[in-house]
């Protein structure tokens, strides 16, 4: 065959190939990106990337070369024009979010996206967040026995009760904790028995009192009965959840009454 020949049949290949549509990479998975923060410069994500290092929480262990800063542009699942920081990259959306839920407690704006991944292999390189440290039992005083009675929400804010009994030979007291959302005491009530042998024949002398404790909803009801020679009184408080600790709410007392204390079926704390 003359070149010539050989030549138009080369170049025909070529024209025919180019003007062939490209085939589309199929998606191998889905990828789920933690995202701190971001912005539409390389230069003011750069300096965002310092402080998120400067700041990064000890609880959220890093990977290998995260947080870094990457380029939205081309990545199915972002929004194209942003150069944003990401911490990491998880192939579990469950495993994300805890790291999500974990870092929002110094980055408030960080956030999970979905981003299709074209190219099999061990890409995600997911941070992991350590347990929370459970918080030491409360230390019991001489001739005392405390036992941890109950935990339970207290309510939708994340925060948690802690409910502990104590026992003495004057009587039964309480340790209401309020604990945090990593398991940390935000704040704690310790009301131990009180007791003072009164005279029989002086009326009001040798006041004693006890205390105990129950979740009410979201809230704690605190209640003491105090009794001396001649009368008995019902009270206490309503213990309500705030994000810096224990807010009181006094309870109606009532003294010498058979039923219940005036009160203690009413709304606490905002319910």
């Amino acid at each position: 065959m003359r070149s010539t020949q050989i030549g138009a049949l080369v170049t025909a290949a070529l024209i025919a190939g180019a003007s062939a549509p490209a085939r589309a990479l199929d998606v191998v998975a889905e990828d789920h990106w933690i995202i701190v923060t971001g912005s539409r410069t390389e230069r003011e994500t750069q300096a965002q990337l310092a402080s998120v290092q400067k700041a990064w929480p000890k609880r959220v262990e890093k990977t290998p070369g995260y947080p870094r800063v990457e380029r939205s542009d081309g990545k199915t699942g972002l929004n194209p024009g942003f150069v944003i920081v990401v911490a990491g990259v998880c192939p579990d959306e469950r495993a994300a979010l805890a790291v999500r839920d974990a870092l929002r407690k110094t980055f408030p704006g960080t956030y999970v996206r979905a981003v299709a991944r074209y190219l099999a292999g061990p890409i995600p390189h997911c941070p992991n967040v350590k347990p929370p440290r459970a918080a030491p039992p409360p230390v019991a005083e001489e001739g005392e026995e405390i036992t941890l009675d109950g935990e339970e929400p207290a309510g939708a804010t994340g925060l948690r009760w802690q409910l502990y009994s104590i026992k003495s030979e004057c009587g039964d007291g309480a340790i209401v904790r309020l604990l945090g959302r990593r398991g940390e005491v935000l704040d704690e009530r310790r009301e131990p028995a009180h007791c003072v042998h009164g005279d029989p024949e002086d009326p009001g002398s040798g006041e004693s009192r006890t205390w105990s404790a129950s979740v009410q909803g979201s809230y704690v009801m605190l209640t003491s009965m105090t009794w001396a020679y001649d009368t008995g009184c019902s009270g206490g408080f309503a213990l309500c959840p705030g994000p810096d600790g224990i807010r009181e709410e006094r309870l109606e007392g009532a003294c010498n009454s058979g039923g219940p204390m005036p009160g203690a079926e009413e709304s606490h704390c905002g319910e």
